[in-house]
């Protein structure tokens, strides 16, 4: 569950630009059918599957290239005959440009992708070109803003120069520690203050607990939902952690030396230096019944009825002896909270 390189953020991953309008048919089923269902669903493919396996994809370019070319009859001849049979998969976690090379060195447009062994939808080079489009769009728009910006500040006073350009360098250094979509650290920010922290921790000897939160049932949200309310509902939980005004420790509140960030997709962590593992359990009960007390926009879609999330935490040094087992040892514990249940809090066991 856990994500450790910056390449496993969503903005990185084919998860984002996959279609999730996924058609399957059975082999038998005519190329005919299979093209009344590319229209139906304004998709170029089609999923050809028996008994939960899947045996290949039909596409356009099948269409074209083995039925029509051919001068075949699409009413009379079965989607399974004129299939791409050489199925290639990839991970949800592939980036689009791994996508995008396995295209070009199979010759292939479509790919299915698989997340914990489940298909989760189709990667085509259709989304794969619109994103290097908008990719593009967007760093025109950001060089003929800093274009003008430069003009601006040619003409501007020495002094006042001076004063732009060391906000602009502060401006750039927030943002190289900042998610974008929440506003919270990013994960680059984070590995780094979790290791300064641990390092610390052990040389003046006190605790530091770790909190990995994820949202439960996120997928179905977003499905449901759509995107801009997944996002919407990331927002709103990045929110909750960070405003957390609960009393936690002596004060109400999260103090300054505590580190709240998201770690990809919907995962979030929460560093608590001068923290043991039986205070952070508390903390974390608070941050799980904040998430569950939230009015989010149609939750009551999900199996709970509600939006909530799971917490797996772990602590410094009394279970983990360095940063790295600090992570592990968390992620552990949020897997033993999704698989006993969900919207739970668990420490870190071995058992």
């Amino acid at each position: 569950m856990s994500k450790n390189s910056e390449s496993s953020d969503p903005i990185f991953s084919v998860t984002n630009w996959l279609d999730k309008n996924l058609v399957v048919m059975h082999p038998t089923e005519t190329v005919a059918a299979a093209c009344r269902k590319m229209h139906d669903n304004s998709t170029g493919a089609v999923l050809v599957a028996e008994n939960d396996s899947i045996l290949g994809i039909f596409s356009e370019r099948d269409l074209l290239n083995r039925v029509i070319a051919q001068g075949l009859n699409p009413e009379q001849e079965q989607v399974a005959t004129h299939m791409t049979k050489e199925l290639m998969t990839l991970d949800e976690n592939a980036s689009p440009d791994d996508a995008m090379a396995l295209m070009l060195k199979q010759n292939i447009r479509h790919i299915p992708v698989l997340k914990n062994s489940q298909l989760c939808g189709v990667i085509s080079a259709r989304d794969l070109l619109r994103r290097y489009y908008n990719m593009l769009d967007q760093q025109n728009h950001d060089l003929r803003r800093k274009n003008l910006e430069l003009e601006g500040l040619l003409h501007t006073p020495p002094d006042d120069r001076i004063a732009l350009i060391l906000e602009q360098n502060e401006k750039l250094r927030r943002m190289a520690m900042t998610d974008e979509l929440t506003g919270l650290y990013n994960n680059r920010h984070f590995q780094m203050r979790l290791n300064e922290e641990v390092e610390r921790a052990r040389r003046y000897n006190y605790p530091v607990s770790l909190l990995f939160a994820d949202v439960d049932y996120f997928k179905q949200y977003n499905d449901l939902n759509g995107h801009v309310e997944g996002d919407n509902a990331l927002r709103a939980v990045g929110r909750i952690l960070q405003n957390f005004s609960m009393e936690i420790h002596i004060s109400a509140k999260l103090r300054k030396t505590d580190i709240v960030a998201r770690y990809g997709g919907e995962e979030f962590v929460v560093l608590l230096p001068y923290t043991t593992v039986e205070r952070a359990i508390d903390v974390g009960e608070r941050l799980r019944k904040s998430i569950y007390d939230y009015p989010f926009k149609n939750e009551e879609s999900l199996p709970d009825k509600n939006l909530t999330i799971s917490i797996g935490i772990a602590g410094f040094p009394s279970q983990a002896q360095n940063a790295e087992e600090l992570v592990r040892m968390a992620d552990s514990a949020l897997y033993q909270a999704k698989n006993t249940g969900r919207n739970r809090v668990c420490r870190y066991s071995p058992h």
